[in-house]
């Protein structure tokens, strides 16, 4: 029974004719429904304070002067490794922030309430947003081999400029929730 059912899963997996194209439109699906998850699961300050952390890694990233740190290496590390300090400039702005007065005067201290289509845009578009800037580290080579609306709107210098403005746009005019 078991290679019946292995043909018939093969058969299935056979017809299905999924494209390039039509990948990135389920990848699109996915990203829109974990970023759903995500902005759930955080809440509004939390996200607010990893759009923090992003914009301060990602300008603090940018500006590492790799000349000038000959001992470390001598010309610019490959992709892979200035995406890892990123993403540890990330983690690590996230952990400090919230002990900084930048707290204070955002009012960051709980966790914050918003209804879900806030928190759903909000996760949009930080998703949005840090991949804008992953693909910014990336090799201009490796981002021309991605489809056209992946390299003009999300993997450009407009596409990260229109992710960096949508979500300081959000933070700024998302109120907050009436409590009842």
């Amino acid at each position: 029974m078991l290679p019946a059912v292995t043909n018939t899963t093969q058969g299935l997996l056979d017809s299905v004719n999924l494209t390039p194209s039509a990948w990135d439109f389920v990848l699109l699906g996915l990203l829109i429904l974990a970023s759903f998850l995500y902005g759930l699961t955080l809440g509004k300050n939390r996200l607010v304070v990893v759009n923090l952390s992003a914009l301060f890694a990602f300008l603090l990233t940018e500006t590492i002067p790799w000349g000038g740190f000959s001992w470390l290496a001598q010309k610019k590390p490959g992709d892979s490794l200035v995406i890892f300090i990123f993403f540890a400039l990330v983690v690590a702005f996230f952990f400090l922030l919230p002990k900084s007065s930048l707290t204070s005067a955002l009012r960051l201290r709980k966790r914050g309430s918003a209804s879900w289509w806030q928190l759903w845009l909000l996760g949009i578009a930080q998703i949005g947003m840090i991949a804008a800037m992953v693909g910014a580290f990336l090799n201009p080579k490796t981002v021309v081999s991605l489809n056209i609306f992946m390299r003009d709107y999300l993997f450009s210098d407009l596409g990260l400029f229109i992710w960096i403005l949508v979500n300081l746009a959000l933070i700024v005019f998302l109120k907050k929730k009436k409590e009842d």
